[in-house]
C-alpha cells in the first residue's frame, strides 16, 4: 500500500465541540479544488482526554493578569532547550518549572506527568506517519507548547518533513512564530488566512522538492544565513469563489457528541468584523469584512445537507449580523425555500423582537451575543458601539421569541470597569438566568491581553502597567534571548489584581446551573478524565461505560454491568481505608497499573467483543461518505470504539461504546462477526458483502451513520511500524 507524504494535522490540547473543525476542512477543499488532492486530516485531539489550557492560567493566584502572547513560555523555552540538547521535549521538573506552576495555581507534579503523558503520545502517534513528507499544524495558544513537542519527534528524523504553521497563535503571536522557527522546529508561518497561501507553498515545495527559493506571499520563514526573518504579504481571498468544506475527508461523526442530538457541522457566510472592540484582535486577523451572498449561502446549506446529512449548522462569523439586513436576509431566503435546518452563531446586541421571531422561523436555535457588560461607561471604554438597553433588548427578544440556547459573553477585569458596575452586570444577568432556565447560560472570559488587540499598545491610555518575565525564566534558553526579551509576561492596574479575581468569582457564581456544577460553557482548565480513577456514567439500564486516561495519554474505555460497577467501588473503598489518605495523590497513580485494578480491568476487558487499547495509539484517518460505501472502500472500526455482548442465545445483541462522543448504540447479534472482522484490521466492502448476507451492505451503511465504522483512505491504515516511545 502506498504510505501518505502530506497531512493536515492538530495537536491536543483544545476543547472540541459537537461539530467538526472549519480550518482544516476549509483547506483541504481548497487544496482539492486546485488539482491536490493528496492530503490527509489527523485532528489527534480526539484520541485524548478533553482539557482546555493545561499548561497556563489567565489569571495567577494573586490575581496576576497574564499575557496571551506565550503563556506558558517557561514550559516552552524548555521544550527548545531540550530539543537543541537532543533530549525528550519535555521540560525539566526543576524549581523554574515548580514555581511558575506555583504563580499559576497549577500542582506541578499533576502537570509535569500530563506532559510526560502527552509525550508518549505524540512519540507515537507522529512515528505513525513514517513517510510524511509536508505537513502542516493548526496552532492555537492552548496547543502550541504541545505542537513544539510534536514537531521535535519529526524534526529530528534522518529526512525530516516539511513543517508548515498556521493558525491564530502564530498570526497573533509574532514571538511564537519566531521561536518555532529559530528553533528549526517550524520552516515555515502561513500568517493569517490560509487557503491560497498553503496551497502556493504546497506548489513550490514540489517544484523545488524542499524548502521555496523565495518568500511565499503570507508567510514569515527564518533565513539561517542571514540571520534575518522574512515575510510577504497575500491579498485576501474572495469567499464566493471558495469551495464547500470538505467534510469527506475528516471523522464527521466522531465529533458529534452528546447531548447534541443533531448532526452538526461548521460553515461561514462572511469573514471579519464590522466592530472594532478595543480588547479584540479577530477583526485584526481578518483585516477587513468580507460576505458571500446570501443566495448563494443557502445554496450551500442544502449542498452540505445532501452531502452530510448535517441537521445543523454552528456559523462561525465573526459576527453574523455585523450587517444587520443581511441576517434577517438569512432568515427570509432560508423560510422562502423551505430549508429546515437548526443553526446558530455569534451575533452582536443588534436583534430586536421582529427580526428574533424570523430568526426562530428560520431554524436559529442557539446564539452567542457578546453583551461582554451592562454599563454604558465600560461598553464605551470597550468601543462596543452598544449601550445596556442594547444588549438586554437583544437577550429578552431571543429568549422571547424561543431562541432555545443564549449565550451572553461576560468579561471580569475589563479596565476602567468598577466593583459597583460589575456588579450590577451580574445581577442582571442573574435574573435573566433565573427567568429562562434551561435556556440562557454566561460564558466567562476574564479579561486578558494579546499582542494584536488595539489597546495592546497603548496600555498607559488604560491604566495598565506591563511586566517582563523574570531573567531566570529566559535563561532556560538563553540563545533566544533577541526574542524572549520582548515577550511580556502581565499586566498590572486599573481593574486588575484583586478586583479582577473577585469579579471573576461573582462570574462563575453567576454561570452555574447548580449548586455543585458549573455552567458548561465556563471553560475548564483540566482534563475530564484522569489516570487514577473510573469514571463511570450510566448508558442503560444495568450497563455503564468506564472512562479513564491510560500512560500514553489515551482515553480508554470500557462497558461495565451494574456488578462490575459495584465491584469498583468496593475495591476503591478498601483502597482509601488501607491508605488512610482518602482519594489524595496516591490514588493519581494509573488505575492500569495499580492492583488489584489492574486485575480488575483486564477480566473485563477479557468480556468485551471489542477491548480498548491500553497503550501505543492506533493512528488512523477517517473519511465520511453518505450512501453505501463503493466495493473498493476499505472500512476500519473507529479507534474509540468499544464492543460488549450484552445477551445470551446464539446470536447474542452487542452495545458498542464510543468512548470519545459517549454515544452508544444496541447491534443486533446477526452483525457481530462484523465487529470480530474489522477488529483484525482494514476489510474492504467487497470482501465484507461477500461473506455476509444480502443486507451486509445496508449494515455497513448504518455503521458508517453511526460512526462505529470509518472509511479509511488510499493508505487505509497509516502506521507502518509502531515505534516504542523512549523511556
Amino acid at each position: 500500500m502506498r504510505a501518505a507524504e502530506n497531512f493536515l494535522c492538530i495537536v491536543p490540547p483544545y476543547f472540541t465541540s459537537g461539530a467538526p473543525p472549519l480550518g482544516p476542512a476549509s483547506l483541504l477543499a481548497y487544496l482539492r479544488a486546485n488539482g491536490h488532492d493528496d492530503f490527509q486530516f489527523l485532528d489527534l485531539r480526539l484520541w485524548v482526554p478533553n482539557a482546555y489550557a493545561p499548561t497556563y492560567r489567565p489569571v495567577g493566584v494573586f490575581g496576576e493578569t497574564y499575557i496571551m502572547d506565550v503563556p506558558d513560555l517557561p514550559l516552552v523555552l524548555g521544550v527548545l532547550q531540550h530539543f537543541a540538547n537532543g533530549q525528550d521535549p519535555v521540560p525539566d521538573l526543576d524549581d523554574r518549572f515548580t514555581r511558575y506552576c506555583l504563580e499559576r495555581g497549577i500542582i506541578p507534579s499533576l502537570l509535569y506527568d500530563y506532559l510526560a503523558d502527552m509525550n508518549r503520545f505524540l512519540e507515537s502517534a507522529m512515528a505513525q506517519l513514517p513517510d510524511v513528507k509536508f505537513i502542516g499544524f493548526s496552532v492555537w495558544s492552548s496547543n502550541y507548547l504541545t505542537t513544539l513537542m510534536a514537531l521535535a519527534h519529526l524534526k529530528r528524523r534522518k529526512n525530516p518533513p516539511y513543517v508548515v504553521l498556521g493558525g491564530p497563535q502564530t498570526t497573533e503571536s509574532e514571538a511564537s512564530a519566531k521561536l518555532a522557527l529559530r528553533s528549526g522546529l517550524a520552516d515555515v508561518v502561513a500568517v493569517g488566512e490560509g487557503e491560497a497561501t498553503l496551497l502556493d507553498l504546497y506548489e513550490k515545495f514540489r517544484e523545488s522538492k524542499g524548502e521555496p527559493a523565495t518568500v511565499v506571499p503570507g508567510t514569515l520563514r527564518y533565513n539561517s544565513q542571514s540571520g534575518q526573518f522574512e515575510s510577504a504579504r497575500r491579498p485576501l481571498v474572495k469567499l464566493p469563489g471558495l469551495p464547500l468544506p470538505a467534510f469527506d475527508k475528516v471523522p464527521l461523526m466522531a465529533y458529534q457528541r452528546r447531548p447534541t442530538s443533531h448532526r452538526t457541522i461548521t460553515y461561514e457566510l462572511s469573514r471579519g468584523c464590522t466592530d472594532k472592540c478595543v480588547f479584540c484582535s479577530e477583526w485584526v486577523f481578518w483585516k477587513r469584512i468580507r460576505n458571500d451572498a446570501i443566495s448563494h449561502v443557502v445554496d450551500n446549506i442544502v449542498r452540505l445537507q445532501q452531502m452530510y446529512g448535517c441537521e445543523a449548522i454552528w456559523f462561525m462569523d465573526s459576527l453574523l449580523n455585523a450587517t444587520a439586513s443581511r441576517l434577517y436576509q438569512l432568515g427570509e431566503e432560508l423560510l422562502r425555500r423551505d430549508v429546515r435546518i437548526k443553526w446558530g452563531g455569534y451575533l452582536r446586541a443588534n436583534v430586536d423582537r421582529e427580526t428574533a421571531a424570523l430568526l426562530k422561523r428560520a431554524g436559529c436555535e442557539f446564539v452567542f451575543v457578546g453583551v461582554e457588560s451592562l454599563s454604558d461607561e465600560t461598553l464605551a471604554k470597550m468601543n462596543k458601539n452598544r449601550t445596556e438597553e442594547d444588549n438586554l433588548g437583544a437577550l429578552h427578544a431571543l429568549l422571547g421569541a424561543g431562541i432555545d440556547r443564549v449565550v451572553a459573553g461576560f468579561i471580569p477585569g475589563f479596565p476602567g470597569d468598577t466593583r459597583e458596575r460589575f456588579g450590577q452586570t451580574a445581577l442582571a444577568l442573574e435574573n435573566i438566568h433565573r427567568s429562562y432556565p434551561g435556556h440562557f447560560r454566561v460564558n466567562v472570559e476574564p479579561f486578558v491581553m494579546s499582542p494584536k488587540q488595539p489597546m495592546y499598545h497603548e496600555m498607559e491610555n488604560y491604566g495598565l502597567e506591563s511586566k517582563p518575565w523574570s531573567a531566570d525564566y529566559l535563561d532556560i534558553a538563553g540563545q533566544y534571548s533577541e526574542i524572549t526579551s520582548d515577550i511580556l509576561c502581565s499586566v498590572d492596574g486599573s481593574n486588575q489584581g484583586v478586583d479582577r479575581m473577585g469579579e471573576l468569582q461573582i462570574a462563575r457564581v453567576v454561570t452555574a446551573t447548580s449548586p455543585s456544577e458549573p455552567d458548561p460553557f465556563l471553560y475548564y482548565e483540566g482534563e475530564a478524565v484522569s489516570t487514577g480513577a473510573l469514571e463511570i456514567r450510566e448508558m442503560m439500564n444495568g450497563w455503564y461505560m468506564g472512562l479513564l486516561k491510560t500512560d500514553y495519554a489515551l482515553m480508554y474505555g470500557l462497558i461495565l454491568t451494574r456488578e462490575e460497577r459495584t465491584e469498583y467501588e468496593r475495591l476503591k473503598q478498601n483502597e482509601t481505608v488501607a491508605s488512610g489518605l482518602g482519594y489524595g495523590r496516591s490514588s493519581q497513580s494509573s488505575l492500569l497499573r495499580r492492583e488489584p485494578f489492574t486485575s480488575y480491568l483486564k477480566k473485563i476487558e477479557d468480556l468485551h467483543l471489542v477491548p480498548p487499547r491500553r497503550e501505543l495509539p492506533d493512528i488512523r484517518n477517517g473519511l465520511y461518505h453518505r450512501g453505501t460505501p463503493a466495493a473498493t472502500d476499505e472500512l476500519v472500526l473507529s479507534p474509540f470504539v468499544v464492543a460488549r455482548t450484552v445477551a445470551g442465545g446464539d446470536e447474542p445483541a452487542a452495545a458498542v461504546l464510543d468512548f470519545v462522543s459517549a454515544r452508544w448504540h444496541i447491534i443486533d447479534g446477526r452483525w457481530t462477526w462484523l465487529f470480530r472482522r474489522l477488529s483484525e484490521g482494514p476489510v474492504s466492502t467487497a470482501t465484507l458483502t461477500s461473506e455476509g448476507a444480502a443486507d451486509t451492505a445496508a449494515e455497513i451503511e448504518r455503521l458508517i451513520e453511526l460512526g462505529v465504522v470509518w472509511t479509511t483512505s488510499e493508505a487505509r491504515k497509516l502506521q507502518l511500524k509502531l515505534a516504542q516511545p523512549s523511556a
